[in-house]
């Protein structure tokens, strides 16, 4: 990586993390031009999530938590997540390097109406 790029980058990331406020999460997404990407993102919440991380090994047998009938599995790959407030997984990435993000959609009363119309809503 040329170092003019590694310089705009720790500046962008500087910048990023000095922000004292933001009105929403932010994603962002870095072509190095090698074929691979850098990915940052941040929790902007008024509070404390309580973020904790999590590592779980390859080979855990897990289940959906929705009782009995609920869908069972072996993971075939080793993951580290990160939770909110110990209930759901906001960020993660598995040992084959798929990774995945949450990110919140503001919803006005305009959409949740048309959302009733449609089915659902962009909300991952």
């Amino acid at each position: 990586m040329r170092i003019d790029r590694l310089v705009g980058l720790v500046a962008f990331a500087a910048i990023g993390v000095m922000s004292s406020y933001a009105l929403a999460c932010t994603r962002f997404i870095y072509e190095t031009g090698a074929n691979t990407y850098i990915v940052g993102r941040s929790m902007d919440w008024a509070v404390d999530p309580s973020t904790d991380l999590w590592s779980f090994p390859r080979g855990l047998k897990r289940d959906g938590g929705a009782g009995p009938g609920s869908v069972e599995w072996t993971s075939k790959h080793g993951s580290v997540i990160s939770s909110f407030y110990n209930i759901a997984t906001v960020d993660g990435m598995n040992d084959a390097g798929l990774v995945a993000n949450a990110l919140q959609i503001a919803i006005d009363a305009r959409h949740r109406q048309e959302k009733s119309k449609i089915g659902g809503h962009g909300r991952l």
